[in-house]
């Protein structure tokens, strides 16, 4: 058992190795994920699960749904296990303190005979290739379903959606959202999927002509219609699944693993994948380009095609550190970070088992990437330990942001208050329970069905949260304390402008009635849990009393 060091001990520690007050630091929590296919048995995870503990991988994305069978719970799709493997891979994750999310390849139904019965009743359902007139996929047995289908499109929302109830679960994946490759290269279709009845039809319904033979070759004047048509009919795919997961649980990220050029390079377009309508619309969360080059330069540029179409979403880098002839570790990460990216995913996680890619790794992330803006003893974890830091200078009276003591001014606004106290909390309930930093139902349910647990060796659990080595009592306090915002010296200064007047009444009002509240505060004035009348008699109490 990793055996956690004295405040003393972390406070020394912290003086000896916290950076420069120049550095840039990040307030948003780090992405360092893998890729990872189940194995067999789950108890077979656990070396694997050590080696990414130990090289400093925060997020796991586990093979969830691949050949047309689900890793999880036999549901909307049939389980590949006879018992839930997610379910158990999820708890045991957080004891390695690793953070799951369900990898899917969306448009990858059947390889060889597995799947085969998502398509027994519904035939419709597959691609077809214009140069064959045969179902098919990238490779020799696979069968891509058509994503513009909405049949497809409701099971795949309906399965996001018995994903998304999983207590612990980080986010979703979807990965093989797009058509086939092109089946022959040489031929005069250069985006032959998919030339179904199904498509085919609807097409012809809306544009009076049937694709077959008015849209199938760049020459015909429909070519372009028709490109389009599909592209919108995958980007409906991702937007039904997104609906499907925030029907269930808002706090989940939604990602996509794409292809950086996907609309810009003819060899690509057989893929249908209009990447930029889901960023630009809300369908996804964060875009997750694979940057597979060979070379650094190639990376970078793929980051920064994707950047430019992003339209504010999270990019993550997709990184393949398997063999071939590609970039060492270091390079590739710092090609992304020369596009201004420091957040991956690493295909696969098994590498990994190399101590020397692993230590490889932990170098870049302690020495070259930039450290959460809040990991105040420079541990790449939050805590209790920071929330100590922290409070040895900040004991309920204002001080000022300066000298070695401006990295706790983590609103920047030259002071070290109750803001920068919930700023701090935030940043903690973002590092274990989710992106949005708000703790659901569900997220309650998966810190009480692990109370008990202790962390995996040399490792703290996600959820002990005051690293004494076990998820207890003591981190279900430190949890209440952390979701309940810390009040100003003069609660009835509400806009925390120094003074108390009808500024303060009208932003609580405003704040009240649901809009807009000034930063680190909410309307539950009086810290019931609830926001009601019993509220505002309190602040309007408090702002007849003054300060």
């Amino acid at each position: 058992m990793h055996v956690p060091r004295s405040v003393a001990a972390i406070a020394a520690v912290s003086t000896l190795v916290s950076p420069s007050i120049a550095q840039t630091f990040r307030d948003d929590r780090p992405i360092r994920g893998a890729w990872l296919r189940p194995t067999p048995t789950v108890n077979q995870l656990n070396p694997i699960f050590a080696n990414l503990a130990d090289a400093g991988i925060t997020d796991l994305f586990l093979e969830t749904f691949y050949h047309g069978v689900s890793t999880g719970r036999q549901g909307v799709f049939n389980a590949r296990f006879g018992f839930d493997y997610l379910r158990q891979a999820i708890f045991l994750a957080a004891r390695y303190n690793l953070r799951t999310h369900a990898w899917l390849e969306s448009g990858y139904w059947q390889f060889g005979t597995t799947g085969e019965y998502n398509f027994t009743d519904y035939p419709e359902w597959r691609v077809i290739s214009r140069a064959t007139g045969q179902p098919g996929g990238d490779q020799a047995g696979q069968v891509f379903a058509n994503l513009i289908h909405p049949g497809v499109q409701q099971k795949l929302r309906d399965y996001c959606a018995e994903l998304a109830d999983y207590p612990g679960l980080w986010g979703i994946q979807t990965d093989y959202h797009r058509y086939p490759l092109d089946d022959n290269t040489g031929d005069s279709f250069p985006a032959p999927w998919s030339y179904d009845p199904w498509t085919r039809a609807a097409f012809q319904a809306q544009h009076g002509a049937d694709p077959w033979t008015a849209a199938d070759t760049t020459a015909d004047a429909l070519w372009n219609t028709f490109l389009a048509f599909r592209r919108n009919g995958i980007s409906q795919a991702a937007n039904q699944m997104n609906l499907g997961i925030r029907a269930v649980e808002p706090d989940l990220t939604f990602s996509a693993a794409m292809f950086a050029r996907a609309m810009l390079d003819n060899s690509q377009r057989t893929k249908c994948q209009d990447w930029p309508a889901w960023a630009a619309n809300g369908y996804v969360d964060w875009l997750v380009p694979m940057a597979y080059a060979a070379s650094a330069s190639g990376i970078t540029s793929d980051i920064n095609v994707t950047r430019a179409s992003a339209s504010g979403r999270r990019v993550v880098a997709g990184l393949a550190i398997i063999a071939g002839d590609r970039p060492s570790i270091t390079n590739q990460l710092n090609a992304i970070r020369a596009a201004s990216v420091e957040d991956f995913i690493l295909f696969e996680a098994t590498i990994l088992a190399d101590a020397a890619k692993r230590a490889e790794l932990r170098n870049w992330t302690s020495a070259v990437a930039r450290q959460r803006r809040a990991d105040f003893n420079h541990d790449q974890t939050l805590d209790a330990r920071d929330v100590t830091l922290f409070r040895a200078v900040y004991a309920g009276t204002p001080v000022p942001a300066d000298g070695p003591n401006a990295r706790f001014d983590l609103n920047a606004d030259a002071l070290i208050d109750h803001l920068d106290e919930n700023l701090l909390k935030r940043a903690i309930i973002q590092d274990r329970f989710g992106d949005d930093a708000r703790l659901s139902t569900r997220d309650r349910a998966a810190f009480e069905a692990a109370v008990g647990a202790v962390g995996a060796p040399g490792a703290f659990h996600l959820y002990d949260l005051n690293a004494d080595g076990v998820v207890n009592a003591a981190d279900r306090d430190l949890l209440n304390l952390l979701d309940t915002p810390s009040r100003p010296p003069c609660p009835a200064d509400f806009n925390d402008d120094g003074f108390v007047d009808f500024f303060d009444l009208d932003a609580f009002v405003l704040c009240f009635e649901g809009d807009a509240c000034p930063a680190g505060r909410d309307a539950d004035f009086n810290a019931d849990g609830f926001i009601d009348f019993f509220d505002l008699d309190a602040y309007v109490t408090a702002f007849e009393d003054g300060c």
